[in-house]
């Protein structure tokens, strides 16, 4: 084909297809051994000047999206314009009127335009989901009113349950200076339980104030009855302990020497203070246990045998002191439990946990309400799914290999999981409420059942009835929490679902996507450091802080001092040089360095999601764009997406989604029956407004800038392209082609156009048309690419030069024919 240069006149350069051309190998090297395949035009998917008014109805192959041949628009691969205007801005309106857009772009534009649609229509309905569930459990448990009994009996004890008295005049003891957490012996728990425990669980007379001589006697049997004026005692106090087991000693040899008595363990490690949670979970293992009831009437009697028979001694393992209350006005029904764990380095851990529950979640008709909303809801989605499962199942044509790659993507196995965990926790609620209300059965015939008793056998089995029902209930009520606590975690992944398809709503879960490369690779270098902190701490610190005695207290204790929270006096106290040294090398280098490039790698990303953005509309203007649809499409002035979209594929066919056949404004109206003029403009506007944006790649400033150290890597090559561009110059007319790229190996590009009396932007041009001419798909894509924009650059930055192009060149002087 001819290229005509914008000068006008004559063509300037004249491409034979017939005639091989030489080209420089990867060494270097030109001549014969470097001489690429013979390669005509046509095969090279270019095409004659008669051909470029037909291209913009032709069906491409994938290469025409990849790369940018001569004539062919930058951002619309369907549109031919003049060699040299492919860079110009073309408006959308001009496209469509004269050029016409690819059906698959339509049709992705109207998919785009639907999944929208439905996403911001989902949306309320997911956050309806998230006010449903927060409704429905704050509706059954009353965390603050349990809270408030738990915490009331867990002051009572460590503030009034007193040991170690002052005694004043006449042998009064006046007040107790210790409580349950200075037990640090046997005498001390002994102490503990006949001075303070059971003198507070177990009143006898009225309490009078300080030094007062009034006696009001002592208190009725309905009164004593009672534990802090509101919670009513449900059977006697239980003393529980468990022993260890008698094992082999780690030194045999010292074992032998000093006859030594050595004891497992134990299920639970106490060689630090263990965390209330574990402690509450822990089981006694009935084997090894021993239940005490301490009765109301007896109880000092009961103690002082207790502590005469050595009850507790080397052996015991941990021991614990329950009792069973109901709060009336509130409905609360409460185990609590004060534990003694005896470490075998000599400690006692102590801590109060408590079991409780609210005897009836539903009092009020708004719990049955939101019950029922919530899981009509889930239920709805699980129809919805259900019938997404049977038409992705009819589609693939029940074969389950070509289902399970179509339908089971990330998000459909989010709303799965999500309802298969409501239904879930539905079962364990329902559980746990059959548990409940059989205890509450019980506890309701307790006081007829105790009557019915002869003997304390009867009685001791009635109390353990109560205690194991304490413990199946409070079992369920722990699985029912764990479940709780995950399922918002999938109630937020369905509102990042909802998110997706609205551009400003996904740009933070895009980000995280976009990020999650850099963020890997950076988390491995920022784990390395940190846990090799972790070690130094643990080495330095580790013998005389608990916070750094064991690993994942020390992952935990640098976490907090990477936030910013550490106890610096503690170790500053322990060793001055080392906390000193270390500290700061810690904030240093995981504080201001790496947290810091953290925030910039997301940032950063950010930064170039957001800008990528080719659609920017608010959640409010999609709103009120898609309430103007359905108005209009009640008024049937406008055709709904999915009709427009099935009357489409009926006329075209399934390929149709595929399809690079250009189709036209008039050419849509025809296809799809009772679609309006305009709203098929619009559709055809909009969809190439979007694929233009979306494809728009500028040439950055980056490129520009770095022009002259990147063409410097390509100068050979680019050099020998322009040998065989121009006309052989001063006096190299008898050469061959391969002989003027050996002869001339080092004329620069301006020493070209001088010559040939062409501006830089002209050759620069033209270098690159003929870089996408020749390299084709036999060269690295990357390199090719690379070497395009180079030229693009250099093209950019040569318009200052404006060397006018003589109107009338002679053909000796242009027309000079190179091959390809």
């Amino acid at each position: 084909p001819a290229i005509a240069m914008a000068g006008g006149g004559e063509p300037c350069l004249r491409i034979d297809t017939s005639v091989p051309i030489s080209t420089t190998n990867t060494a270097g090297g030109t001549g014969s051994e470097a001489v690429a395949k013979p390669t005509t035009m046509n095969e090279r998917g270019s095409m004659t000047v008669e051909r470029a008014s037909e291209r913009s109805t032709q069906v491409y192959n994938e290469r025409d999206l990849e790369g940018l041949n001569p004539g062919q628009h930058k951002d619309f691969y369907w549109v031919n314009v003049e060699p040299g205007r492919e860079t110009q801005a073309i408006p959308p309106e001009e496209v469509v009127d004269h050029y016409g857009v690819p059906e698959h772009v339509v049709l992705d534009k109207i998919a785009e335009e639907r999944s929208e649609e439905e996403a911001v229509k989902s949306l309320p309905f997911a956050l309806l989901l998230v006010i449903l569930y927060a409704l429905m459990n704050l509706s059954h448990d009353s965390q603050g009113a349990i809270r408030s009994v738990e915490e009331a009996i867990e002051f009572d004890i460590t503030e009034n349950a007193n040991f170690a008295f002052s005694t004043g005049e006449g042998g009064i003891e006046y007040i107790g200076h210790k409580h349950y957490k200075d037990v640090n012996s046997y005498g001390d728990f002994w102490s503990w339980m006949n001075k303070g425990m059971s003198a507070l669980y177990f009143p006898s007379d009225y309490p009078v104030s300080e030094g007062s001589p009034l006696n009001l006697g002592p208190l009725t049997d309905d009164e004593k009855s009672f534990y802090l004026w509101h919670n009513k005692k449900i059977g006697p106090m239980r003393l529980k302990k468990e022993r260890l087991p008698y094992a082999e000693c780690l030194n045999e040899e010292m074992r032998e020497a000093f006859d030594l008595t050595c004891y497992e363990t134990g299920q639970l490690d106490l060689s630090l203070d263990p965390v209330d949670f574990d402690v509450a979970r822990l089981q006694f293992d009935e084997g090894l246990s021993e239940t005490s009831w301490i009765e109301p009437a007896t109880w000092q009697e009961q103690l002082r045998a207790m502590e005469t028979a050595r009850w507790l001694n080397n052996q015991t393992y941990r021991l614990q002191v329950s009792f069973l209350a109901y709060n009336g006005p509130k409905d609360i029904f409460v185990q609590t439990n004060v534990h003694f764990l005896f470490s075998r380095s000599g400690r006692i851990w102590k801590t109060i946990t408590h079991r409780s529950f609210v005897l009836e979640p539903y009092s009020e008709w708004e719990a049955y309400l939101w019950d029922i909303l919530f899981f009509t809801h889930i239920t709805i989605i699980f129809v919805t799914e259900l019938v997404e499962v049977f038409r992705e199942f009819w589609r693939a044509k029940f074969k389950c290999r070509d289902f399970i790659h179509e339908y089971f993507g990330f998000w459909n196995v989010i709303d799965w999981l999500s309802i298969l965990m409501a239904y879930a926790q539905l079962g364990v609620w329902f559980t746990r409420y059959s548990h409940v209300k059989t205890l509450e059965r019980h506890v309701q015939e307790f006081p007829t059942s105790i009557l019915g008793c002869g003997d304390d056998g009867c009685k001791h089995r009635l109390y353990d009835q109560l205690y194991d029902d304490v413990h199946i209930a409070g079992s369920w009520m722990r699985e029912q929490n764990l479940i709780g606590a995950f399922y918002p975690v999938m109630i937020v992944l369905r509102l990042f679902k909802a998110f997706q398809s609205q551009p400003r709503l996904a740009l933070v879960s895009k980000t995280l996507y976009n990020s999650s490369g850099d963020l890997a690779h950076f988390g491995i270098v920022f784990l390395s450091a940190f846990f090799s902190f972790v070690l130094v701490f643990m080495a330095i610190f580790g013998r005389e802080m608990t916070d750094f005695a064991q690993f994942d207290r020390a992952v935990m204790t640098l976490v907090r001092a990477f936030l910013g929270d550490f106890d610096y006096d503690t170790m500053d106290q322990m060793n001055r040089a080392s906390a000193f040294f270390f500290i700061l090398i810690f904030e240093v280098t995981m504080f201001l360095i790496m947290l810091n490039m953290l925030v910039a790698i997301v940032m950063d990303v950010y930064a170039d999601t957001k800008g990528h953005l080719t659609r920017g509309e608010t959640l409010w203007d999609e709103c009120y764009e898609i309430a103007e649809r359905f108005y209009m499409n009640k008024l049937g002035k406008r055709m709904p997406f999915n009709d427009l979209v099935a009357k489409y594929i009926k006329a075209r066919g399934p390929g149709a989604w595929k399809s690079k056949k250009v189709i036209t404004v008039t050419e849509f109206v025809d296809l799809v029956p009772g679609l309006e003029e305009k709203q098929a403009r619009e559709i055809l506007v909009g969809a190439c407004q979007d694929w233009g944006e979306a494809h728009n790649v500028p040439v950055q400033m980056r490129d520009v800038l770095g022009v002259a150290s990147m063409t410097a890597e390509f100068a050979g090559q680019v050099n020998a392209k322009f040998g065989a561009l121009v006309p052989t110059p001063k006096g190299a007319s008898g050469l061959r082609n391969s002989q003027v790229s050996k002869a001339t190996p080092t004329w620069s590009a301006k020493e070209i156009a001088e010559m040939e009396g062409l501006t830089l932007e002209e050759l620069f041009r033209a270098a690159q048309i003929r870089c996408g001419l020749e390299f084709g798909a036999e060269a690295d894509e990357e390199r090719v690419a690379a070497l395009s924009r180079i030229l693009e650059s250099c093209k950019t930055l040569s318009v200052i030069d404006e060397r006018p192009l003589p109107k009338a060149m002679s053909p000796a002087r242009c027309g000079v024919g190179v091959t390809v």
